[in-house]
């Protein structure tokens, strides 16, 4: 007896079944509009240790855009709203690339920024237009970060994990119920009871550092990372259906430790040139005795014989 994979793992708990059924067919219609050019890209860059963003990238389909232009720039709106919470903003480049952006400034803040924008707390109501049409809001990925710094004085050393649950989308985009109330896959593709997740959807994580980091592997690991050329950034490919674990470290510089450095150097440099390299300095009342000539005595008095 087969188990039934969405009892075991519910895309939507405790949403009535009906509602449950409606999402997921919304959900298959828009992936299969995409015509497989969906790419997700999420990524954190850190460009030092006190100046970093947080870059979502996401395509959009020309196709999407045709038969949803309302729902559409509905659901931008609401990123856009979204990101201005975090301090961050959202634009459309080249009216099919949606680009959410997020600075922070230290550790803490990547972390508090990056689960409050994926976190339930951070949602705002779908508007309405004239319509009566609600604003398309995707099932969340809700990923979750962790960071963990440790300093050693001149170096910082980062442990970065992150957790993304995609299984409830790769069970809503292998689906029959969901297969079935799509009507492109049931005109070209009748009888169709699965597709590959991957051939719809394509998500990915980059992690950019200025000296590169090093990926962690364990047993548990569901994917392992591509390297860019120039070395400094890590690429995962994740996996539809599953609970993808990210691990890597990184070292940046510590600018307190560098700044005593700097202090330091400065200050032994400072008394290297006064006691070794400029003349010693003479007081207004200081008698500079010649070569060969006596010292004076106290009160002009010849020494004894």
């Amino acid at each position: 007896m087969h188990s039934n994979p969405t009892a075991r793992y519910p895309i939507f708990p405790g949403i009535n079944p009906k509602i449950r059924c409606l999402w997921l067919g919304l959900l298959g219609g828009i992936v299969v509009l995409l015509s497989g050019c969906i790419h997700y890209e999420l990524g954190v860059n850190f460009d030092d240790p006190n100046h970093g963003v947080i870059l979502q990238q996401i395509q959009i389909g020309e196709q999407l855009q045709n038969v949803h232009q309302v729902l559409t720039r509905q659901w931008i709106d609401q990123l856009q709203q979204r990101a201005r919470k975090v301090g961050g903003s959202a634009q459309v480049k080249g009216d099919q690339t949606l680009i959410v952006s997020i600075p922070f400034g230290n550790g803490s803040e990547l972390t508090e920024k990056f689960n409050f924008f994926y976190s339930k707390e951070s949602k705002l109501q779908p508007p309405k237009n004239k319509d009566n049409l609600t604003a398309v809001e995707l099932p969340d990925i809700a990923p979750h970060i962790d960071l963990r710094q440790r300093n050693f004085l001149l170096f910082v050393r980062n442990r970065l994990h992150l957790e993304l649950d995609l299984r409830g989308l790769g069970i809503a985009l292998t689906n029959p119920d969901t297969l079935n109330t799509i009507p492109s896959i049931k005109k070209t593709n009748p009888g169709t009871r699965s597709i590959n997740p991957s051939s719809l959807v394509q998500i990915e994580f980059k992690l950019h550092t200025p000296w590169g980091a090093q990926p962690l592997s364990s047993p548990s690991d569901t994917v392992l990372p591509r390297r860019s050329p120039n070395g400094k950034t890590l690429i995962w490919g994740l996996q539809l259906g599953q609970m993808n674990y990210l691990d890597a470290i990184f070292w940046l510089p510590s600018p307190l430790g560098w700044g005593t450095v700097g202090i330091l150097l400065l200050v032994g440099v400072g008394r290297f040139l006064r006691y070794q390299v400029l003349p010693p300095s003479h007081s207004p009342n200081q008698t500079i005795i010649s070569e060969g000539e006596p010292a004076p005595t106290p009160n002009n008095q010849p020494l004894a014989d």
